[in-house]
């Protein structure tokens, strides 16, 4: 998306690129989006380099850094920033959901009458096991804000930054909705495992796993949920 906002900016105002707080804006995104344009972590895209390159220097000059290993600077930063687990907990549940959180329209999808499927997914970088000790009405929560979004389908995927491990919380309205979106989720590698620890909460609409494919990110679970609408 950083990518997407970078080139329009270029186009309609490419003066703004050269805005220090703008460049730094992108910047961090796209280096968060891309692992630091690391290709062994995610595919890149030229496009991704070639605006990390341009958007550099306005930042470095912004935040004193220097161009010569400032995008690894700014992304350790940032990790920091994004993994301090005391500061996440200090968030409330809805802002914990929506602070990395995308949506979208599955069709058809047999598991739900043949009805289209509201989808959301967020994404943390934080033990869930350690979210649900802290915070045991996040559960709860997740059903409220899946009220609120109008979503059926609703997936927090949590992320151990200091084990490489990724944990996943998967809310459904309906029971068959929730075996469908385990089961493709099964199906493409993901290798779920359900947790089991008396913080996690497991229901007929709610489930907790550990993941056992730690490499697959939000890039391969959705369009693995997509396969619902052809079911």
């Amino acid at each position: 998306c950083a990518s997407l906002v970078a080139e329009r900016i270029r186009t309609q105002c490419p003066w703004l690129l050269s805005d220090g707080a703008v460049a730094t804006l992108l910047l961090g995104a796209i280096l968060l989006d891309t692992a630091n344009l690391s290709p062994a972590d995610k595919p890149q895209k030229l496009r991704e380099a070639a605006l990390a390159a341009e958007l550099l220097p306005p930042c470095a000059a912004h935040l004193g850094l220097p161009e010569d290993g400032g995008t690894q600077l700014l992304f350790d930063e940032l990790m920091q920033a994004k993994s301090d687990a005391k500061a996440l907990l200090a968030f409330t549940p809805h802002n914990l959901l929506r602070q990395d959180y995308k949506s979208e329209a599955l069709t058809s999808v047999a598991s739900h009458g043949g009805k289209d499927v509201q989808l959301g997914v967020s994404s943390i970088v934080l033990a869930l096991p350690k979210l649900l000790s802290a915070q045991p009405r996040f559960a709860d929560a997740m059903r409220e804000y899946a009220t609120l979004k109008r979503v059926d389908l609703l997936l927090l995927m949590c992320f151990d930054l200091e084990a490489k491990q990724r944990q996943l919380l998967i809310y459904a309205g309906e029971h068959d909705l929730l075996e469908s979106a385990i089961g493709v989720l099964q199906e493409g590698g993901l290798e779920l495992r359900q947790l089991q620890s008396e913080a996690v909460p497991q229901s007929s609409t709610l489930r907790a796993f550990h993941q056992g494919n730690a490499r697959a990110s939000r890039k391969v679970l959705l369009p693995l949920l997509r396969k619902m609408a052809a079911k």
